[in-house]
């Protein structure tokens, strides 16, 4: 029998051959086809009515009485429990008609994910996703605090700096922090007239006040008892990320970090996470170590978070079919201001903007570099239950794009990375030969007020011998 069955039903006969000629009824079996009998019906896949919503079995009776009314009263049977029609939704019939074509309703799709695949999802899918690199950082962040505080406990006698001046992050010295390995260019490479002039005295990690207990630069930077030679503690590229100058400071960090990044981390994966995360960090801290001032000592994940704040705000824009935000284009205002506040911000004593920006940099680059196929190069909407079955053919990926734009966006990505090797070989370069040559570019770190961008230089200061004095620069 062929169940693909498109004609119409036979009609009903007319009342007044009814009544003309009154039938007693029979229990002759009529064997014309009808997709309204009951032998048919009864085998309609129950897995179609559920798109609607409703139940719309029917079931009728075949025996037609002389008496009554042929079209107006149609006999119908209980509809079955829901324990039965539960039953059955499990069906595997595919011999069965089209009762509904999917391509009619634009949101089918959507309804097939939200009713089906979301509570069928593997289990593997879950694994992936799930957000271990964030949770790993932040137990790392927390663990580091502790050591920084026991470490200050050890050295001064008291966890948090009052002398000679108080930490208003609530933590350890600065001192305390380029022991440990925040980012101090002068134990990161050799800078003229600094690291190779003799008449310079270091405070120690343990100094509680600016005349007595001053140190070497070894001693300071730890490097060793036998060190010679020049800085090259190029390491503090990276540990200056898990490095924070207090409560305060790791407090705010590890809120952004457990909401925006967590978030992030889920929709595009932890080894895209993890490398733009870990990017982004350096970028900020190789430009903070090119042009920001020799004295300052910086600690923080701001470059990083910078970076993640910038592949958010690329998600927004480029994936808005995956934004479930009402309201999207006042969230992209926000997302906007956001990252314009605090690079003002940025400008304050305290604070490391070069880190904020290089950060911003690197993440949006690897963003446009690393993140999928933005929805304006497709032809038609990818469902996420089509993603969950594996990466597919490419030829099935290029028949479901718009060519012109695909080529656009294509330029777009070998441009990021054009960009983002010129970037960190430029700057990688002018930190080898020295860092720094550029007068101006310190005031994207401060303004000229108050002898703000005076702040961080290293100076000296005639006593029982000569000293400087690092300045502590913890980048939110």
């Amino acid at each position: 029998m062929n169940n693909n069955f498109h004609s119409l039903p036979p009609l009903p006969p007319k009342r007044s051959s009814i009544l003309a000629d009154p039938v007693k009824a029979t229990n002759t079996t009529d064997t014309s086809y009808s997709p309204l009998r009951d032998q048919f019906i009864q085998n309609a896949n129950p897995m179609r009515q559920n798109q609607h919503g409703q139940y719309n079995q029917y079931h009728g009776n075949k025996i037609i009485r002389d008496d009554e009314d042929s079209i107006n009263n149609i006999p119908l049977k209980d509809i079955p429990s829901s324990t039965n029609y539960n039953n059955n939704m499990n069906s595997t019939n595919t011999n069965l008609p089209l009762l509904y074509n999917n391509n009619e309703d634009p949101n089918y799709n959507k309804k097939f994910y939200n009713n089906k695949t979301k509570n069928n999802i593997p289990l593997g899918y879950k694994i992936i996703n799930f957000p271990y690199f964030t949770i790993i950082v932040t137990i790392i962040d927390i663990i580091i605090f502790i050591v920084e505080l026991v470490k200050m406990k050890n050295l001064t006698g008291s966890a948090f700096q009052t002398k000679p001046y108080f930490n208003p992050m609530l933590g350890p010295s600065s001192n305390v922090q380029i022991y440990l390995g925040s980012r101090f260019a002068p134990c990161m490479h050799s800078i003229s007239g600094i690291t190779d002039s003799n008449e310079f005295s270091w405070p120690c990690p343990n100094s509680t006040t600016t005349d007595t207990q001053v140190c070497s630069l070894i001693e300071l930077c730890n490097l060793g008892e036998n060190f010679q030679g020049e800085p090259n503690q190029i390491w503090r590229l990276i540990s200056a990320m898990f490095l924070h100058a207090g409560f305060v400071h790791i407090l705010f960090n590890l809120l952004l970090q457990c909401t925006m990044g967590l978030d992030v981390e889920k929709q595009i994966g932890t080894l895209r996470y993890m490398i733009i995360y870990l990017v982004s960090g350096i970028s900020g801290n190789v430009l903070g170590v090119n042009f920001a001032q020799d004295g300052i000592s910086s600690s923080g994940a701001s470059g990083a978070l910078f970076g993640i704040i910038a592949v958010n705000l690329l998600i927004f824009v480029l994936h808005r079919d995956r934004s479930t935000v009402r309201y999207y284009g006042f969230m992209i205002s926000i997302l906007v201001l956001e990252v314009v506040v605090c690079l003002v911000l940025g400008l304050l004593p305290g604070l490391d903007n070069f880190c904020h920006i290089g950060g911003f940099v690197g993440g949006l680059l690897l963003g446009l570099l690393m993140l999928n196929d933005p929805k304006f190069i497709r032809l038609k909407r990818h469902t996420r239950g089509l993603r969950l079955q594996g990466f597919g053919s490419f030829s099935k990926h290029m028949q479901n794009i718009r060519k012109d734009r695909f080529i656009i966006w294509i330029i777009v990505r070998i441009v990021a990375l054009v960009l983002i090797i010129a970037w960190f070989v430029g700057l990688i370069l002018n930190f080898k030969n020295g860092g720094g040559n550029c007068s101006w570019c310190k005031y994207f770190n401060c303004l000229p007020v108050n002898n703000w961008c005076s702040q961080g230089d290293i100076t000296t200061s005639t006593s029982t011998s000569s000293t400087s004095s690092p300045k502590s620069s913890n980048p939110f």
